[in-house]
């Protein structure tokens, strides 16, 4: 197996973990935020030590 082949493999099973972990959250009913809802609370924090 060339060192390409290895990464390429090791990257699909880190996502393959990471979609199977937020799988897991959504089923059991975990809070989870939108892109645009982690924004508005970044920006939020950041506007308050301006």
């Amino acid at each position: 197996m060339s060192i390409d082949t290895f990464k390429r493999q090791e990257a699909m099973l880190d996502l393959r973990e990471k979609i199977l972990e937020a799988e897991q959250m959504r089923e059991t009913g975990t809070k989870s935020y939108t892109p645009e809802e982690v924004f508005s609370h970044l920006e939020a924090i950041v506007n308050e030590y301006k």
